[in-house]
């Protein structure tokens, strides 16, 4: 009888001691900032002497941490927090200055790429504003351009004639008073053509130059605007 008791009060124990062996080797330590009592971030705040209320934190960068309050949404700096705040959010002020740097640069090199897109649309557009259809023959392939020939008023966007009769430029042909010569430049396909081929061209003015002794109009090939085609007709569809 004694040996039974004896042996019941050493499985006792030892299942005392089991348990709470077991409870131990269990344990995970929460760390200070997840615990949803003592250390929760304040439903109040005030910063710089305005108080939000009923605050629910959210998004939180090396420099800043937004919040939704009462009234709607703030972004608060944390080096405008507490030290507890700060230390509870990852506030380090080197860190928060290269971010800050970075981000800056980021909205300046998008602010660059906004303004050069407008300035190269308002180039374009100014162009288009002064370029018209061509309608005629190649003369001669040089280089860095096209000599085209026009046996008519060659426009077909515009009425009036351009002031380039060259009739000297061959003088064992005779030329009709009204077949007046330019330089086109900046054709994609200068390469493809040949002397004799017609050719057809939306461009701009850009001054004068001297081709072989000769006064030519510039004229600068350009992409007609979306929507604008040459008509057969002789004028232009926008």
């Amino acid at each position: 009888m004694l040996l039974l008791c004896g042996l019941a009060l050493v499985a006792s124990v030892f299942a005392d001691t089991n348990l709470t062996l077991t409870a131990h080797a269990g344990e995970t330590k929460t760390p200070a900032s997840a615990t949803a009592t003592s250390n929760a971030p304040p439903a109040t705040i005030t910063i710089d002497g305005t108080t939000y209320s009923n605050v629910t934190w959210r998004t939180v960068t090396p420099s800043t941490v937004t919040i939704f309050h009462q009234t709607g949404v703030a972004t608060i700096p944390l080096a405008k927090l507490s030290p507890d705040l700060q230390k509870q959010f990852g506030y380090d002020p080197q860190k928060a200055s290269d971010w800050q740097a970075a981000q800056q640069k980021a909205a300046a090199d998008v602010a660059k790429k906004k303004a050069e897109k407008i300035a190269e649309q308002q180039a374009l557009e100014k162009k288009w504003a002064a370029a018209q259809w061509w309608s005629g023959a190649v003369d001669e392939i040089l280089p860095d351009g096209i000599i085209v020939v026009m046996h008519s008023p060659g426009y077909i966007d515009h009425h009036r004639v351009p002031t380039n009769p060259l009739a000297e430029r061959h003088p064992d042909t005779v030329v009709d008073s009204q077949d007046f010569y330019l330089l086109l430049v900046g054709h994609p396909k200068r390469s493809t053509f040949a002397e004799g081929e017609g050719i057809d061209f939306y461009a701009y003015k850009d001054g004068v130059v001297t081709v072989g002794g000769d006064t030519l109009e510039k004229w600068v090939y350009c992409e007609p605007p979306p929507g604008k085609k040459q008509r057969l007709s002789g004028a232009a569809e926008s």
